[in-house]
């Protein structure tokens, strides 16, 4: 074979081959045509179709795909953009519209039977050249609807339901949001009514203005007008009525003179007017509109246009500012150019004081509660600023200055904070020239000082290397850890283990309810703290805790040894929800709550050591009213009368009470030593001798006394008292009640 036969064969074969991969890729693979098996429209592809028509009796809907970006848009019976989804949900009923049965071969007048010659609908549909029509007759007697293709004998029996989509009116293809999806955002908006003021909101340099009634424009509040923007923007049409209504037909159709305009412009300055008129009928809270550059008259949603009027008043800016704290990286407080307090946020979220000082963490939520201060607290208007800005409380020399920025470092708000000559808090915004008087704001009031947003959880030390615990006030008390167990130093007492440990456990996670003060000489004075109420001390050993002191050099041992890092706590008087406090070395003055304080000052003695004292008793003395009746007692049991008259007391009332006696857990200790004489502990209303096996009553008893009733949380409890214990105790009223 020559040479040059050789090159044309193998030409021939690659321009074959070419043929078939171009022409081949552009068909189902196998396995795509074994998906469609069933399927009527086999060859259809979603993907490919430019254009759909559907004619049902005289109206014929026609849905094309338009421009680079391939939107659907309805062409007839009237041009309008189309809504994606539902033109979306025709197409996939198409693609996978399958038939029930079949009927090969079918002559012309089954096919004129089928209602196949003057057929309920017509569809074509388009895709990259060819063109795909069947139509759709009567219903079969057996159920489903027939159908048929152009050019093949094979009618298909469908179910109806399949076809549904097919059968919408053309405007349910209409694209329902009524200002469609070109031109961008609407970026002004007019509104007039009649003889009413004239609303006009506008976007200017990346903030929103309202402007009323001709006035001058004021700063907008940017979440009502993005509320009000959204409402236009997404206004939906709830049905279409008719087309080509022109702003002269508005009266005819029941727009009034006083029907409200809307008139917008988008980012390209597109627009148009939107007119709102009646209600519709037959239609739940649903309005009449009519958008004029297409001439569409529609029922909208009342609720939507309720918005979109949304008065003037309620559109302008009268917080301090409008801050999205998320959104926010950074804040200054400064005060005549000085910083007084800067606070950034951290790669997780969190917050840190980076001045007055070092860096240090801050409160997170009290950053964020200042934060969303600044968009809650509201002026009820925003006035024109006076000639003396120290009237209005704005002096920048003595103003508090707020610059808020951004992770970029692009600011998001500034303003300046001061209050006027009535003590009320006020605020006027970077570039204008209006201020607000918002009245009293505690946090807003705050927001120069640091200790604002000073972390709330002040102590955070290991429970376990606490060795010692010291109180001073109206109860004291020295108790320290010896070998694991908690034990009283003074006085001479034996410790509430649990209370001990919930106490130490409280102050080792100290937290405070708020800051209120700095920690300068007049705040301690102010609260109370330089001569404080109570004073607590725990002492924690560990790497920072100085070894102990020498014993004293004349060898003596009564001086006591105190290891450990000491940490004091001052706590002083009442304010807010609970007491003034101050951590010795702390940066400002705090409030701990009231159930806080009594935790840490409460008397600590063991709530148990009345049922220990009468655990070996081997008789028991009762008196009441200087009467006394003796029983004796064998392991921890009543077992008779042996002395008296037994007239005031019965055996089982005594066994009852004995039984009770002997699992007795105080409710609470209520002071050490002495009782006080409202307690009427001197002379009790009962009182309770137990005797050792072979004591003397009046020298080895231990004499348990109870006296006057008092209330504890809402508990009835009795004040009650041992002769071997210094402490009194409250304990529950029932004790007694039997006897």
């Amino acid at each position: 074979m020559k040479t040059r036969d050789t090159i044309i064969l193998l030409v021939v074969v690659v321009l074959v081959g070419l043929f078939i991969f171009i022409y081949e890729r552009n068909l189902p693979s196998t396995g795509e045509l074994n998906e469609r098996e069933g399927r009527v429209l086999q060859e259809l592809d979603p993907e490919k179709i430019s254009r759909l028509s559907i004619t049902a009796g005289s109206i014929t809907t026609v849905i094309e795909r338009v421009g680079e970006t391939q939107e659907w848009k309805l062409s007839s019976p009237v041009e309008a953009e189309a809504e994606g989804a539902v033109v979306d949900g025709l197409i996939s009923d198409l693609e996978f519209m399958s038939a029930e049965r079949k009927v090969e071969k079918a002559t012309g007048e089954q096919r004129k039977g089928f209602g196949l010659v003057e057929p309920t609908l017509t569809v074509e549909i388009a895709q990259q050249g060819d063109v795909f029509k069947f139509v759709v007759g009567s219903t079969s007697e057996a159920g489903g609807v027939y159908l048929a293709l152009d050019g093949h004998d094979t009618v298909f029996v469908i179910d109806s339901a399949s076809l549904e989509s097919l059968r919408r009116d053309p405007w349910e293809f209409r694209q329902r949001r009524l200002l469609g999806r070109s031109g961008g955002e609407v970026t002004y908006m007019r509104v007039r009514a009649g003889l009413e003021p004239e609303t006009v909101l506008e976007m200017k340099d990346d903030a929103w203005t309202v402007t009323l009634a001709g006035g001058a424009p004021e700063r907008a509040s940017r979440r009502a007008a993005d509320k009000v923007m959204a409402a236009l923007e997404g206004l939906k049409a709830l049905s279409y009525l008719e087309d080509g209504i022109a702003e002269k037909d508005l009266a005819s159709l029941g727009f009034g003179d006083d029907a409200p305009h809307v008139d917008f412009k988008r980012e390209d300055g597109s627009g148009s007017t939107l007119v709102f008129g009646a209600p519709c009928e037959g239609e739940e809270a649903a309005v009449q509109a009519v958008l004029l550059s297409s001439g569409t008259l529609v029922c909208v949603g009342q609720v939507a246009r309720d918005t979109i009027l949304t008065p003037a008043p309620e559109l302008r800016l009268t917080s301090p500012a409008e801050v999205d704290v998320f959104e926010v990286f950074s804040l200054e407080a400064r005060r005549a150019g000085d910083v007084l307090v800067r606070l950034e946020k951290g790669d997780e979220g969190e917050w840190y004081l980076t001045a007055p000082g070092a860096r240090r963490p801050a409160d997170k939520d009290s950053v964020e509660a200042f934060l969303e201060a600044l968009n809650k607290e509201k002026a009820p208007e925003i006035q024109p600023l006076p000639g003396d800005l120290v009237i209005a409380g704005l002096d920048p020399v003595d103003a508090v200055e707020i610059v808020i920025l951004d992770v970029v470092g692009d600011e998001v708000a500034s303003l300046h904070l001061g209050k006027n000559e009535k003590a009320e808090v006020t605020f006027r915004r970077k570039g204008e020239d209006g201020y607000g008087v918002i009245g009293e704001a505690p946090v807003l009031e705050a927001a120069a000082h640091p200790w604002t947003y000073l972390k709330r959880s002040v102590l955070r030390r290991d429970y376990f290397e606490a060795v010692r615990l010291e109180l001073s006030g109206p109860v004291n008390h020295s108790i320290v850890k010896q070998e694991g167990s908690w034990m009283f130093e003074s006085p001479t007492l034996a410790a509430d283990s649990a209370d001990v440990r919930d106490t130490v456990e409280t102050f080792s996670a100290l937290a405070a309810l708020e800051f209120v003060a700095d920690a300068s000489a007049d705040s301690l004075v102010l609260h109370g703290l330089t001569q404080p109420e109570w004073t607590v001390v725990v002492y924690y050993e560990g790497e920072d805790a100085p070894p102990p002191p020498p014993l004293p050099a004349d060898g003596s041992t009564d001086a006591v040894v105190k290891a450990g890092t000491p940490v004091r706590l001052l706590i002083g008087k009442e304010a807010g929800d609970g007491r003034a406090a101050f951590l010795e070395g702390g940066d400002a003055v705090m409030v701990l709550s009231a159930q806080v304080v009594e935790r840490l000052t409460r008397p600590l003695a063991d709530k148990g050591a009345i049922a220990q004292a009468a655990a070996d008793a081997a008789s028991i003395v009762l008196t009441r009213k200087g009467q006394s009746e003796t029983f004796s007692v064998s392991a921890g049991r009543v077992e008779a009368h042996t002395a008296g008259t037994q007239g005031l007391f019965a055996l089982e009332d005594v066994r009852t009470f004995l039984e009770k006696l002997l699992t007795l857990r105080a409710t609470a200790v209520l002071s050490y030593g002495a009782p006080a004489p409202k307690m009427k502990l001197a002379a009790p209303s009962l009182e309770v001798t137990l005797v050792p096996p072979d004591g003397d009553p009046a020298v080895d008893g231990r004499t348990v006394s109870f006296g006057a009733p008092l209330e504890w949380y809402g508990e009835s409890l009795v004040h009650a008292s041992c002769s071997t214990i210094q402490a009194v105790y409250g304990v529950d009223a029932s004790l007694v009640e039997s006897l």
